[in-house]
């Protein structure tokens, strides 16, 4: 086949058309001259066919043409005629809607002449009838034929219907009026005794009757107060059984109403399951007559819950007696609006139940055993069990208010969702105030678990004692915040919570100021309490161990808080979709599935920027606390370096005004050989303290991290006096140290060096480290504050130096840099002070020795 669709392209091409013939359809071996003679051929034969098919084509249009001319001419004929016709049609249109104009509108007259009589007539006859009926009426009412009666009230209302603009008759209005309720008093008895007996038959008669005279709503008002009836002498039996001043007996009835609750909750199922079968029945109309029943128990039962829940599970005073209101439910509501919640706020203020400090009772001494704390009284402990009472009280409504949307379950949505907020709006008010509530029990709990000052021992007992049990009132803060509010009352727990963490802190604070004046470390210089450098045996390790315990303590305050702050933060963080849902923000209301949370724009606002704070990972809950609790860490810490450098400082405060610095040798006419001073009673003292420091370590040297030292606690401290601010500057260095040397422990003194032996060595090192640097920094102080240094005290203060250096390479330890250069020149002959050169470094303590030996140094 030849392919002949290109000679029709408008760009056509023989050559290249030929060319491509020719190589296409050449079989191999073909020649070329072979190939074109049969390319020509098949086309010269396709021109043949091509040529007879236009020629047959063509004679079948010749023979078809004048048929088609025939039918043309026939259709034009036809369009003609049409044309005619309805040019014919208009004219007649036109001269018909000029003759009837005037008859239209004298028909129009006459229709509204019609409809003005037949008014007239209707209206005469309806009141014909209404003469009748009320002669009618007048003569039935006496009668008990409610159905009749309540058809000829029908009639009637319909015919004054048709007649209320004519004032004629608005005083047939108000006979309609009087006779409708004439015959509502008259079925009452029968229609509360059919309600009550639950007569079917009976009760559905009467809801035609009262459908008929319109007042279907005053019959559900009657439904409501019937079945209100019973729940009422179940309500009210509690108070009965129970005298009215049970609320503050103690801790038998304080959870009586508690107990109670699901009993009343039973009863009001009982009624919601047989009414639902019954009503279906009778008010065949209206499947929300139950629902509608609900809202109207609990708008009258809402005050009355919330005054219940105050009295008898707050235990707040008693109010006058509440008059229950009336329903609120209005006609042909499906449900009306709940009453309000919670009568009035929980009275108190926070702070206001805060009870007063208790008093220290006589100290038992250091050595005294631990004492735990005094147990609460049943009055307090039902004080604090009030918001757990409310909260167990709630869960209750809301496994009720669960079993009642199952049961409702048929009914549109949100209508079950009116009825659930009704059942928790007693708890609504409450909900507001959790914070108040909250703070009230945690202050109450708080009392009964803070610790009292007796004695340093039994003090240090009863704090140790009170730490678990804070964290364990804050975790049940938590616990009752999310069952009670879900989470929508964060902010506020956080905010109790660090009211009532930094109160704790702050009574430690207090307890930490006590034991200080127990360990007498702050009593006044002329205190006839105060040590003196001559009696050592006045010197007690106990306050010593005691002040590392109680710095253990408080490092596991500070870690127990952290732990806390992060469980706090993830608790709060689950909430955020139970309270918001799939929300994308403040604005994405409809999207919140709690229903109150969609009423309350702006509080929906405030818990998206709470809960967005949660997302910060260094975003802290309770900083205050944590500040308070480090600083009370940093106090504690400064109460061990005291308790135990207090004796040093004791011992060293006499030295500048010794006699032995001005005395003279002693005359020797017989020239007898002299021995070597021994040191002065004051260093051996001191030396010998500082020796037993690693027998008092070792009981604490269990690895705790805790417990080493920190010389930043030391160096910063408010407390420290002028005197011994040179202290203040050692802790600096042994910070710097600290830094650059952080794994630096001394080795032991035999056996291997494993682990937990570098551990050991670690936490002595640090605190023996800290306690020699004090001292020897102290001791250069006083040194320098000797008015006069003769030569006999020269050697006696040199043999002191010598003895304070025995001790510390004992302990592993050296004197410092500045006590080592005025060791120098404290053994220093005087002849060499005129000739020395001074290094700058040692210039100023050089000179201030050579100014209490009274000789003149070099360039002086």
């Amino acid at each position: 086949m030849v392919d002949v669709s290109s000679f029709a392209d408008e760009a056509f091409d023989l050559k290249a058309w030929v060319n491509r013939a020719l190589e296409q359809g050449r079989a191999p071996g073909e020649s070329v001259e072979s190939h074109a003679t049969t390319l020509v051929m098949k086309l010269q034969l396709l021109s043949q066919e091509i040529s007879q098919s236009l020629e047959d084509m063509s004679s079948q249009a010749l023979l078809t043409v004048p048929r088609s001319m025939r039918e043309i001419e026939k259709v034009r004929k036809e369009a003609a005629d049409l044309k005619r016709k309805l040019d014919s049609f208009t004219d007649s249109l036109s001269r018909l809607e000029d003759g009837t104009l005037t008859s239209m509108r004298m028909l129009a007259e006459l229709d509204k002449v019609k409809m003005r009589m037949e008014g007239v007539f209707t209206a005469l006859r309806e009141a014909e009838k209404i003469s009748k009926l009320s002669e009618s009426i007048e003569q039935i009412m006496g009668s008990n034929d409610f159905q009749k009666i309540a058809e000829e009230l029908d009639v009637l209302q319909r015919s004054l219907e048709l007649l209320k603009d004519v004032p004629e008759f608005q005083h047939r209005t108000k006979n309609l009026e009087r006779w409708q309720d004439q015959l509502e008093g008259m079925t009452r008895p029968q229609l509360l005794a059919a309600f009550n007996q639950h007569d079917t038959e009976a009760a559905l008669g009467f809801v035609d009757v009262f459908t008929k005279i319109n007042r279907r709503d005053k019959l559900l008002e009657h439904y409501y107060r019937c079945r209100q009836v019973p729940l009422d002498q179940v309500w009210h039996a509690f108070d009965k059984a129970r005298p009215d001043d049970d609320f503050d007996s103690g801790s038998r009835a304080e959870n009586a109403f508690v107990r109670w609750l699901p009993s009343f909750y039973d009863e009001v199922l009982l009624l919601i399951n047989a009414e639902l079968e019954w009503t279906a029945q009778v008010f065949t109309k209206d499947q929300q007559v139950v629902a509608s029943l609900l809202g109207h128990v609990w708008s009258w039962l809402t005050p009355l819950f919330v005054r219940r829940l105050e009295v008898h599970v707050l235990h707040e005073t008693p109010p006058p007696p509440l008059i229950a209101p009336s329903a609120s439910f209005g006609p042909g509501s499906a449900l009306g609006t709940p009453a309000m919640g919670r009568a009035s706020p929980a009275p108190g203020t926070p702070g206001s139940t805060v009870p007063p400090t208790p008093q220290p009772t006589p100290s038992p001494g250091p050595s005294a055993p631990l004492q735990a704390p005094s147990t609460p009284t049943s009055a307090a402990a039902g004080g604090t069990q009030a918001l757990d009472d409310l909260i167990t009280a709630y869960e209750v409504t809301k496994r009720f208010a669960s079993t009642v949307r199952n049961t409702l379950r048929s009914l549109p949505a949100a209508v079950v969702d009116k009825v659930v907020i009704a059942i928790c709006e007693p708890f609504r008010g409450f909900q507001t105030d959790y914070s108040t509530l909250e703070r009230k029990q945690l202050t109450l709990e708080l009392s009964a678990a803070r610790p009292s000052k007796t004695g340093y021992a039994g003090t240090i007992g009863q704090i140790d004692n009170s730490v678990p049990r804070v964290f364990l009132m804050a975790d049940s803060a938590v616990d009752r915040c999310i069952a009670f509010t879900d989470g929508a009352e964060a902010e506020g727990l956080v905010k109790v919570l660090s009211d009532v963490l930094s109160e704790y802190t702050q009574t430690l604070f207090g307890l930490l100021q006590y034991l200080r004046q127990e360990a007498r470390l702050d009593v006044a210089a002329d205190s006839s309490d105060k040590r003196t450098a001559s009696s050592p045996q006045f010197f007690d390790w106990s306050y010593f161990q005691g002040a590392l315990q109680l710095l253990q303590i408080a490092n596991r305050v500070g870690q127990r808080l952290a732990a806390f702050d992060r469980t706090l933060r993830g608790n709060l963080a689950q909430q955020r979709t139970a309270l918001l849902g799939k929300a994308s923000g403040p604005s994405d209301l409809a999207a919140i599935p709690s229903v109150p949370l969609r009423d309350a724009p702006e509080r929906v606002r405030r818990l998206f920027a709470f809960f967005s704070t949660l997302d910060d990972g260094s975003y802290k809950l309770l900083p205050g606390p944590a500040q308070l609790v480090s600083s009370l860490a940093a106090a504690v810490h400064s109460l061990v370096f005291d308790s135990v450098f207090a004796f040093a400082r004791d011992k060293l405060s006499l030295l500048p005004s010794l006699s032995a610095w001005s005395a003279e040798p002693a005359a020797n006419p017989l020239n007898l050989p002299s021995f070597s001073l021994s040191p002065s009673e004051y260093i051996t003292q001191v030396g010998e303290h500082l020796l037993t420091l690693p027998q008092q370590l070792a009981p604490f040297a269990s690895g705790d991290t805790s417990l080493l030292f920190n010389p930043k606690a030391i160096s910063h401290l408010t407390h420290l006096t002028d005197d011994v601010k040179e202290v203040a500057s050692a802790m600096d260095d042994l910070a710097l140290d600290q830094s650059s040397n952080s794994n630096r422990s001394v080795p032991p003194a035999d056996g291997p060096d494993d682990d937990e032996d570098s551990e050991e060595s670690g936490f002595a090192f640090q605190w023996i480290s800290a306690l020699c640097r004090g001292t020897t920094s102290l001791y250069l102080q006083r040194i320098l504050e000797i008015p006069a240094l003769t030569d006999h005290g020269s050697k006696q203060l040199t043999a002191d130096i010598s003895y304070l250096i025995n001790v510390l390479s004992a302990l592993g330890m050296t004197i410092n840099d500045s006590l080592e250069i005025a060791y120098k020149y404290i053994i220093m002959p005087r002849s060499q002070f005129e000739s020395i050169l001074l290094p700058e470094t040692e210039r100023q303590i050089a000179t201030k020795v050579a100014q209490i030996r009274k000789v003149l140094l070099s360039g002086h």
